[in-house]
């Protein structure tokens, strides 16, 4: 059976070295009809250097390379433009002397490649100088592709050199549209959409085409391209896990499928599924190629994790963006990939689009390293004690339970203790997702709001979390958790069906102590 390309992201290597290649020329038709300037986002590790090095040859005119690809006798191949490719992980950045060398160092080699001489010596006026030269050396306009191009601003938020980085890009990028008469086709890729920051500011033609329907599938397999491009890896898989392989696809839809870009058309993400037929088994691969270490620290600093929580409706999302000064949480983890579109209600104005979690993989491991931040354990450590404070819910024991949430609370840093009560919402409702439950946070019934509830077979357990400033208030606020949930009769929302079971829980600030009771 043909290789799995994984890790591999240059379009020549993948088809020389006979690797499966899921067919995307028919979308990339589609993008290229689009427009001359676009600017394309998705999650990082979903196949955008891959699509770049694509569009690369396919401009190049490399006609061998696309045989029996949907495109082959769709393209003139006659015309060859020459390409720019910057490419913003392959040099350093983080400083601007490192980012001015890394990008002349690319100018200089593609001037090289079609046997071009610069003389400008700052990057944003050679790159400039270069489109033109390749115009006129060639004939033919340049296409100038960028992948990854927000990366040096992710890597200087928060630092005194911020908005340094902001006009240096501003100033680099800006220059590509004095030389529109020499240009065929811009191509921007990137993670995040940035508000604010006039990086593009120059480029006032660019369209954004992220959640353009029409290219909901060009990065990422949808589940027909699954059993169409990988019968054979998927059949070893189901053997090294001894299961039918319908059982199989379905345990692999459930982990790794459900990002959607239009409401309607999901997609695996393909890094995570390559890792997975090659191991032949189930595992957080995309996830743990990175820990998101920004995006955890925002999340921590502004304590806000309910849109990860449940179902979040936004308007407009086509223009929500990523602003440096204030993250809007939503538009930052739906960029990211941590949620993603499961439904458009285009009939209403503003359009509604509801987001939430892709699948369990993104769930489970972002869970886990999110309360591991909290916690600032071990990811290991954190597993075992959910294991252990699962086994002490199920048997009603309060000691046990208490002891297990205190070594939880203990873990955390006296800095990030914040004397409020949503804050204790959050950090529990994140330890008990993580068991396994399946919760709600902050329910609303028609008398009251359970702080959580979840289901536990036949049983619904219902939740109250109190926070006061001395351990000898704990026993006045159990009861009054206690309390609340009986006389506002939470359980009725249940229509009586489930069995309940009440669990208070009190955490005091001052001596960061615990008590737990639970009655069914």
């Amino acid at each position: 059976m043909n290789r799995l390309p994984t890790g591999i992201q240059s379009f020549p290597i993948l088809r020389e070295d006979n690797c499966i290649y899921v067919d995307k020329t028919e979308v990339i038709l589609r993008l290229l009809e689009t427009g001359s300037t676009l600017f394309f986002s998705r999650p990082r590790r979903f196949g955008k250097s891959l699509l770049v090095s694509t569009l690369c040859e396919l401009f190049k005119g490399n006609k061998k390379l696309f045989e029996g690809l949907a495109i082959y006798d769709k393209w003139d191949w006659d015309k060859k433009h020459p390409v720019v490719r910057i490419d913003w992980s392959s040099f350093a950045h983080r400083t601007i002397p490192a980012a001015e060398e890394g990008l002349m160092y690319c100018l200089r080699k593609t001037a090289q490649e079609y046997g071009v001489e610069l003389t400008s010596k700052l990057a944003a006026n050679a790159l400039q100088e270069l489109i033109g030269c390749l115009h006129e050396k060639t004939g033919e306009r340049a296409v100038v592709l960028v992948d990854e191009y927000d990366m040096p601003i992710i890597n200087a938020l928060g630092k005194p050199d911020f908005e340094t980085h902001r006009e240096f890009l501003h100033d680099f990028y800006g220059l590509l549209k004095g030389a529109g008469d020499h240009l065929r086709f811009i191509f921007f890729t990137g993670v995040s959409k940035f508000a604010g920051l006039s990086v593009f500011s120059g480029l006032n033609n660019i369209r954004d085409v992220t959640l353009d329907p029409a290219l909901a599938t060009l990065c990422g397999y949808t589940d027909q391209e699954l059993k169409e491009y990988f019968p054979e890896h998927l059949a070893a898989v189901a053997k090294e896990q001894n299961m039918p392989i319908e059982q199989l696809l379905e345990k692999t839809k459930f982990w790794y499928n459900g990002y959607s870009w239009d409401g309607e058309t999901s997609v695996y993400n393909s890094f995570s599924i390559l890792l997975f037929l090659g191991a032949k088994y189930f595992d957080t691969w995309w996830f743990d190629t990175g820990t998101p270490t920004f995006l955890i620290k925002i999340l921590l600093e502004k304590n806000d994790i309910a849109p990860f929580m449940q179902p979040v409706i936004v308007n407009t999302l086509a223009s929500r963006t990523f602003n440096a000064e204030d993250s809007d949480i939503v538009s930052l983890l739906f960029q990211t990939g941590y949620l993603t579109i499961k439904k458009i209600k285009r009939e209403s104005f503003p359009i509604e689009y509801t987001l939430d979690v892709p699948n369990f993989e993104v769930r489970d491991a972002f869970l886990t390293w999110l309360l591991t931040a909290y916690n600032v354990s071990s990811v290991l450590k954190t597993q075992q004690l959910a294991v252990r404070t699962k086994k002490s819910i199920l048997a009603g024991n309060v000691v046990e339970l208490e002891r297990d949430l205190r070594e939880m609370i203990a873990g955390i840093p006296y800095k990030l203790h914040i004397p409020r009560e949503a804050y204790y919402h959050s950090l529990f409702l994140v330890w008990l997702k993580l068991l396994g439950f399946d919760i709600q946070g902050e329910y609303l019934t028609d008398i009251g709001r359970i702080d959580a509830v979840w289901r536990l077979g036949e049983r619904m357990i219902l939740v109250e979390i109190k926070c006061g400033r001395r351990e000898e208030d704990s026993e006045k606020l159990l009861a009054e958790a206690m309390k609340q949930i009986k006389e506002k009769h939470y359980a009725d929302a249940f229509g009586g069906i489930q069995k309940t079971t009440c669990l208070a829980i009190v955490y005091t600030y001052t001596n960061r102590k615990l008590a737990c009771r639970i009655e069914a």
